[in-house]
């Protein structure tokens, strides 16, 4: 992964070369091959360019264009460089080198700024626009590739990561106490905000454009919710999604250094190690190796799932390396924080850590990993809303039947009621349905909710009351919505994208993959789960090329037990210091209350995060206040 930074005065002052390296330093991108940068009269552009593909090697960024007045830093690989290469020579455009940077340039000069449309992949890229006195920036459709900003309306900064543009700021901003807000809670109202008033995180699927009469965010793609598949049968689909899956992993799988895939041993890596096998044995896979890595979860746990990653090997015949949990204490995770100046990495996503540092050891430079696979693969019982509006009677009978026979009668009736009925129902019916289902459902109680000051509970109400407004009003639309666009999915993609640049890793997502997402979202519920059984499209499509003993499998690994370990060094952190910073949000005297209520609650129902999110808090709020003076 490599490190992308930018400086444009849109008042027309010279950018400074000294601030640009100050920014390009400060990226996390771990041993660049090569760092370099540009700058002339209001604008400079810096890359730390880390290589993870031989035609990457072509380019050597900022990238300029035949007349020098476009240049271009770019982080990330394009999935659809054939479709891309071939429109573009169509159009007259002649191409100097196989790069994607090139390809990026030049799709610029063909669409403008509508080129981001046209790309395909995980990127960010920044352009500066010499001919229009310009800056033109984007990212890929799910925000998988980082981008950050802050503009005072005179300068704009743009950098891979947070730290990078603080390094450029004359002083630290004051903090984002909203922002924080939604972290304490885990509630994510925001896609745009980070912990710093005023740095903010360009959303997936926008770009900007930056004049020097200010600047402009646009939205170039936005999941289509209301489209449906249609296949005459159940094979269709599975071929459809089979042929669709090899594609993906195909395209992501491109790299001139040996491919890892990670392969934990549930549905969803494990499946892509085994297309990635066959691509490989077709002689289709667009790298020269490929290997497997899993981490071995503790023995016993619910996060031992190392039989199934033998049931791979044995079945192909190959050696996947197993690795050990990444278990830091809890000091760890705060001097991330402070080395990043930034909320710290979550447990659960840094215990990858050694094996991400493994397969970098072994020489490769992109990994294949399952992330987004329970978003789309799962489904939901909506189906009986689908079936009952295209009055498929027939089916609707057929999937009530498999239910009943999976999770019983009673859970059935409620999901028709509320997924088919409901829905349907009057407004006053359905608010009492809400009103029964929250009864019934057990919501946590709201002792157990961190109570917040009154000025940051408004906060905090007012941002949710934003965030609501702009969702479908329709239930089921609204789900598929929410698997692209939940403000929670770019604080995680954020973080887990900073993590691969630690170790110099391009993390690839073929379930995150733009085309992969518009079939999903369009394959009717009831192909994805019935009887309680979920993800159904997928295992009938990996029949005989994921094990039996994976693809039928139908228990999940946990890794509850990261968060866990650190419960005592939690709780004593909580009590010993509360910055003053973070008293705006909650008193200390709260504090001691959730700390209480944490102790007192039954073993298998204590609220982790009501914990975990306050240490982040501390932790970001004790850096500041580190750094300032006692008034």
């Amino acid at each position: 992964m490599s490190g992308i930074a930018a400086i444009f005065y849109t008042s027309g002052a010279q950018a400074k070369a000294d601030t640009l390296a100050a920014m390009l330093a400060a990226l996390p991108c771990r041993t660049p091959d090569e760092t370099h940068s540009w700058a002339e009269g209001p604008v400079a552009l810096g890359h730390a360019t880390r290589h993870s593909t031989a035609e990457g090697r072509q380019s050597h960024q900022p990238l300029a264009s035949a007349d020098g007045r476009l240049r271009l830093v770019f982080d990330g690989y394009l999935a659809n460089i054939d479709e891309l290469r071939r429109t573009l020579h169509e159009r007259g455009a002649r191409l100097r080198d196989n790069s994607d940077a090139e390809l990026v340039l030049h799709a610029y000069e063909a669409w403008g700024e509508g080129a981001a449309k046209q790309l395909e992949g995980e990127f960010a890229f920044i352009l500066w626009d010499g001919r229009r006195n310009e800056l033109f920036c984007a990212r890929d459709h799910q925000g998988l590739r980082p981008l950050y900003y802050h503009w005072d309306g005179q300068r704009l900064l743009l950098a891979s990561d947070v730290a990078a543009i603080l390094a450029a700021l004359p002083h630290r901003p004051a903090l984002n106490m909203g922002y924080l807000a939604e972290l304490l809670r885990f509630s994510f109202y925001t896609t745009d905000e980070t912990v710093w008033s005023g740095i903010m995180r360009l959303p997936p699927a926008h770009g900007l454009c930056a004049r020097t009469n200010g600047i402009d965010r646009t939205r170039y793609w936005a999941l289509d919710c209301t489209r449906r598949l249609h296949y005459p049968c159940a094979e269709d689909y599975a071929e459809q999604y089979r042929a669709l899956l090899f594609e993906s992993v195909r395209r992501s799988a491109r790299t001139d250094a040996p491919l890892a895939v990670e392969v934990s041993g549930g549905l969803d890596s494990t499946a892509l190690f085994c297309v990635a096998h066959q691509l490989q044995q077709q002689d289709r896979l667009p790298a020269p190796e490929l290997r497997g890595y899993t981490m071995a979860g503790p023995a016993g746990t619910p996060a031992d799932e190392i039989e199934y990653v033998h049931a791979v090997t044995r079945q192909l015949g190959v050696t996947i390396t197993e690795t050990p949990y990444f278990l830091p204490e809890l000091a760890w995770f705060t001097a991330d924080a402070n080395a990043h100046l930034d909320v710290p990495l979550l447990p659960n996503g840094a215990i990858s850590l050694t094996e991400e540092r493994t397969y970098a050891a072994d020489g490769c430079r992109a990994c294949i990993n399952g992330v987004g696979g329970d978003q789309w693969l799962d489904g939901s019982m909506f189906y009986y809303r689908e079936l009952s509006q295209a009055g498929d009677w027939r089916e609707f009978a057929r999937s009530a039947k498999a239910d009943i026979a999976g999770i019983g009668l009673r859970s059935t009736a409620r999901q028709i009621l509320f997924k088919a009925i409901g829905p349907a129902a009057p407004a006053p019916i359905r608010a009492m349905a809400r009103t029964m289902r929250k009864r019934v459902s057990g919501l946590t109680a709201a002792s157990d909710i961190i109570a917040l000051s009154p000025q940051a509970e408004e906060e905090l109400q007012a941002r949710r009351d934003r965030y609501l407004a702009t969702l479908p009003a329709d239930p089921h639309e609204r789900l598929k919505w929410g698997k692209v666009e939940d403000p929670m999915w770019p604080f995680l993609y954020d973080l887990n994208a900073r993590q691969a640049a630690m170790n110099g890793i391009s993390q690839r997502h073929p379930m995150l993959a733009r085309r992969y997402i518009e079939f999903m979202a369009a394959v009717p519920e009831h192909r994805l789960q019935r009887g309680g059984v979920k993800k159904l499209l997928h295992r009938e499509a990996l029949n005989g090329i994921l094990p039996d003993q994976v693809r039928l499998r139908t228990s999940e690994g946990a890794t509850d037990q990261v968060f866990t370990r650190h419960e005592s060094a939690l709780i004593e952190t909580l009590r010993v210091d509360w910055p003053r910073t973070a008293e705006t949000l909650v008193n200390r005297d709260e504090i001691k209350r959730c700390i209480a209520t944490y102790c007192a609650a039954a073993i298998d129902s204590k609220p982790m995060l009501n914990l975990w999110m306050p240490y982040v808090i501390a932790t970001v709020c004790g850096s500041l206040d580190r750094s300032t003076p006692e008034q």
